[in-house]
Order: structure tokens, then C-alpha cells, then sequence
């Protein structure tokens, strides 16, 4: 592994280059990431792009991707949604005059049967910074996404089972319902669990944006 692409979790902390964050997590033979992550990935990412789809093509596409992640849809129904996002992007004019052509583009390289590949094609989007996209966040995602690979967290089992299990049945809304809004509720109720660890806490209520796959809404549903 070249120098460029071995990361320090200080570094992954401050990296604000998504096409080096899924280079590492590519290469990297210490950590593991699943397919559905992968998946996760590359549909937030072209959702960073979301304004500029103007195909609804395009955006079923990123749908299709969100559903293949949680089993709700087979390849081959992503193969028919790949042609058909591919036919949005032949539709639009060349850039580099137009956000909606780059935009598009993303998403027909995203929409992937191979998983590792799919979020390749969403860091794409990093093209249309130019037209005033926030450059960091796609980077951004990919952390609320995967975390911190050299920090793992884990949730004692009492903390989990407490109340019924009061914190996944949180967790299942948020997720199920996209309330992100509702991670700091999330937080006080992990507290009120006893769950006292700071990442997991900060992640909550760091007001920062969240997307579907969450670690800490993840950890919470036993989702990897």
C-alpha cells in the first residue's frame, strides 16, 4: 500500500478527500468493511447531489442502491436500474457548463453490482464541488457511515437490553424513518441505559449530518 493511502485514525478524522477514504478501506487488510456499507456509502454520496438529479431516473437509481443495501431488491433489478441511469446521464448536455451532467454521471457509476465499485462511482460527486457542493461532505457521510475505523465501539449487553430494549426500538425509528433529528434523544437514552461512552455520545449530538447506515444507529440495530 502506496504512503498516500495509509491512514492514521487522526487522520481519518480530518481527511476531507472521499476518494482516499474508500482507497484506504479498499486496500486496508486490518480493517473489513460489508458490502452493504459499501452500498450505504455510494448511495449517500450521490445523495450529496441530490438537487442537481433533475431525472427521476437518477434518483430511483439511488433508491435502488439504498434497497439493494438492505436486501428489499435484487441485481437484477439494479441492472435494469443501471441502464436506466445511464440513459438519464446520455439525455443531459456536456459539461462542463452543466452541474446536472456531473451530477448524473454519478449516479450511473454508482449504481453497481459489484458493492466496492458502486462506492467508487458515488465519490464521483466530489466533481461538482466546482458548482457548490461542500467539498467535505461526502467525507463527512462516509465518517457517519463507517466511523472510526481504529476506534471500534461496542454497546455492553445490559445497556441493550435495558427498558425492553428501548434503544433499538429508538434506533429502528430513526433508521426506518430517516429522523435524524432525533439522535440526540438517542444519546439521553443511551445515558439513561448507563452507557457512558464518549464517541457514541459526541456522534449523537454532534449536530452533524447524518445518513441511512449510521454507525451508531447501526451498532444499536446489530447491523453491519
Amino acid at each position: 500500500m502506496s504512503n498516500s493511502f495509509r491512514m492514521t485514525a487522526q487522520e481519518w478524522d480530518a481527511c476531507g478527500n472521499s476518494h482516499r477514504m474508500w482507497t484506504f478501506l479498499k486496500r486496508s487488510k486490518r480493517f473489513t468493511l460489508s458490502d452493504r456499507k459499501f452500498y450505504l456509502i455510494a448511495a449517500a454520496c450521490c445523495r450529496t447531489v441530490w438537487e442537481y438529479l433533475v431525472d427521476d431516473r437518477s434518483r430511483r437509481a439511488v433508491e435502488m442502491i439504498e434497497a439493494i443495501a438492505d436486501g428489499h431488491a435484487d441485481k437484477d433489478a439494479l441492472r435494469q436500474t443501471a441502464r436506466d441511469a445511464y440513459a438519464a446521464w446520455a439525455a443531459l448536455p456536456p459539461p462542463p457548463d452543466q452541474p446536472a451532467h456531473w451530477a448524473a454521471s454519478t449516479v450511473a457509476y454508482a449504481v453497481n453490482t459489484d458493492p466496492i465499485l458502486a462506492a467508487l462511482g458515488g465519490t464521483r460527486a466530489r466533481f461538482v464541488a466546482n458548482f457548490g457542493v461542500n467539498a467535505d461532505r461526502q467525507s463527512e457521510v462516509m465518517r457517519d457511515i463507517v466511523g472510526n475505523p481504529f476506534r471500534p465501539v461496542r454497546v455492553a449487553g445490559e445497556c441493550l437490553r435495558w427498558n425492553d430494549h428501548a434503544l433499538a426500538k429508538i434506533a429502528r425509528g430513526v433508521y426506518e424513518e430517516r429522523a435524524f433529528e432525533r439522535m440526540p434523544i438517542l444519546a439521553d437514552a443511551l445515558e439513561d441505559a448507563g452507557c457512558d461512552n464518549g464517541d457514541l455520545l459526541a456522534h449523537c449530538r454532534a449536530g452533524g449530518e447524518h445518513v441511512r447506515g449510521c454507525w451508531v444507529v447501526d451498532l444499536l440495530l446489530g447491523k453491519s
